[in-house]
Formats: C-alpha cells, sequence, structure tokens
C-alpha cells in the first residue's frame, strides 16, 4: 500500500477546497448596457407612407374604438413614426381632440433614450408640438433641460425676449413645474400661485411631477408659506405636501385636522393619506366624513 506523506495530503485537501469554492462561486452579473440618447428620430420606411397616413386619420377623427385600434397599430411602428406625428402637430386648425390623440400616441411610443430629441422639439415653431416636447420633459424632469426650462419658464427668465405674460401659460407652468421638481423654490413659488385657482385642472398633474422633491426642504419651505389666516394658502399648501412631505412630517399636517375650516380639515387628511399610507386623496370628501376621518386620523398618530 502506499503511504502519502501528511503534507502531501493537506495539500491536496486545501486545492480541492480551493477548487470548489471557486466553481461554487456565481460570476456577477454583467451589468445592462446605458441606453445611448439617440441622434436622429430612425426613418420609416417609404412604402409604409400611406397606411400610416391612413391610420393617423383614424386615431384622430375615429371613433373611441377605431382610434385604440390605429393607435396600437401606429405605436407598433416604434420611433419612426415620430417624425409624422410630430408634423400632424404642426398642421394648422387641429382640433383639440386630434391634438391630445396624437400626443397620447407619442408618450406610448417616446423613452428616456429619446430625451434630447424631445428636448429638441421645444424649439418648433409650432405650438402644439412644444407643448407636447415640454410637458414630456416636465414629466421626466432632469438637470440635464434645466436650460430648457429656465428658457421658457415665468419669473426673470426670458423666452426669445418675451416676458412672462406674454407667453403661452401651458408651457410656462410646465417650465415652473418641471424647475420646482428639481428644487426650485422660486418657481415653486409660481407654481402655488397658479394650483391657488387652477387645482382642479393641474392637481393630477402636479402630483405626477413633484414627488421627485419630496424631502425635507421642500416640505418644510412650503410649510412656511402656509399663512394662518388665509385659508387658499393652508389649502393648496397641504395639497402641495401631498407630494412633498415624507412621514415625519405627519404629526405637523395633523395639527390642521383641528381646523374651523373644512376645506382646510379635508386636505389635511389628503395629505395624511398620501404621506403616512401612499393613499389617493378623496376630493368629494363630505364635511361629515371630514369630521370622522379627523378623529380616527388624531387617534391614529396619538
Amino acid at each position: 500500500m502506499t503511504t502519502i506523506h501528511p503534507r502531501a495530503a493537506h495539500a491536496c485537501v486545501a486545492l480541492f477546497l480551493f477548487a470548489a469554492g471557486h466553481a461554487q462561486t456565481p460570476k456577477p452579473a454583467e451589468p445592462e448596457p446605458a441606453q445611448e440618447p439617440k441622434a436622429s428620430w430612425p426613418e420609416l420606411p417609404a412604402k409604409e407612407n400611406e397606411r400610416v397616413l391612413t391610420q393617423i386619420r383614424k386615431l384622430e377623427t375615429g371613433n373611441e374604438a377605431d382610434s385604440a385600434k390605429a393607435q396600437a397599430t401606429l405605436v407598433a411602428y416604434g420611433p419612426a413614426l415620430v417624425p409624422h406625428l410630430l408634423r400632424r402637430l404642426a398642421l394648422p386648425r387641429q382640433s383639440d381632440d386630434a391634438i391630445a390623440a396624437v400626443t397620447r400616441t407619442l408618450d406610448a411610443i417616446v423613452t428616456d433614450e429619446h430625451a434630447p430629441l424631445v428636448a429638441k422639439a421645444t424649439e418648433e415653431r409650432a405650438l402644439p408640438t412644444q407643448r407636447w416636447a415640454l410637458r414630456w420633459l416636465t414629466l421626466h424632469a432632469d438637470e440635464r433641460w434645466r436650460e430648457v426650462y429656465a428658457r421658457h419658464a415665468g419669473g426673470a427668465a426670458t423666452d426669445g425676449g418675451k416676458p412672462a405674460a406674454a407667453r403661452d401659460e401651458e408651457l410656462v407652468f410646465c417650465a415652473d413645474l418641471a424647475l420646482a421638481a428639481l428644487q426650485d423654490k422660486e418657481a415653486l413659488a409660481r407654481v402655488i400661485e397658479v394650483c391657488h385657482t387652477q387645482w382642479r385642472e393641474r392637481g393630477e398633474f402636479v402630483g405626477a411631477v413633484l414627488p421627485k422633491a419630496r424631502g425635507r426642504e421642500m416640505a418644510s419651505w412650503v410649510i412656511r408659506q402656509m399663512r394662518p389666516n388665509d385659508e387658499r394658502s393652508r389649502v393648496t399648501g397641504l395639497r402641495l405636501l401631498r407630494s412633498l412631505a415624507t412621514p415625519e412630517y405627519a404629526a405637523a399636517i395633523a395639527n390642521y385636522l383641528d381646523s374651523g375650516e373644512s376645506s382646510v380639515k379635508r386636505e389635511a387628511i389628503n395629505a395624511l393619506r398620501a404621506v403616512v399610507d401612499g393613499a389617493p386623496p378623496i376630493e368629494e370628501l363630505s364635511v361629515f366624513s371630514a369630521i370622522e376621518q379627523a378623529k380616527q386620523w388624531k387617534e391614529r398618530l396619538k
């Protein structure tokens, strides 16, 4: 029988363990390559032009079912369709319904890799094109486009030398909201002024954009703007806190549950629903329900 020297045995065991350990160690996952920004929209084959035009007309003028079917067909063409849709937005005297149908289709196609091309579209002459492009950039608020936002924003910013009052209010609001999402307090002050009187039209959009700025700095700033004897400032402030406050602000928001103004009490409840539970607001909360829910929140936050 062959005798194995103890040192050799130890070496064999060590080698085996080393090999086994390496065999069982999984390879780290390869990072997914970042999407390269696109320099231009891809081209649609010329043979598809007539079919695409037919589908765009159905999209714009068909009944709800036909329009939805046309949109699905058009979206399948992907980014190559975008120049065709932008040309439709540039046509004069387009109806609001037609513009809405085209912009919905653009939203379904365009992704972040196309953002530089969308930013370029904000410089087009057609107002519907500018509105769609800036709205898209606002929904995807990013420091890369701060100069684009500033060019259209209210305040001291200029857009081709035009004062803010002479500019399109949709462009101004989008730009101010985007800057507010990037933690610009002057822009947020302008957003607040608009929201005082246009919350029903603007609230959903604000709620989609402003959470990017959620945190102590912006939430504390909004609370400081909520004047004790000004119902409007407190209502709007609480509405914005849905998007800006973190759970640590629950106690500060709960102070407004005792308000004698039903609108303030309701918005305090909605802010707590959003900040504490991540729940949607109850916009039509009755006075009786608000009183009951205020009691429940106070008990819960003791």
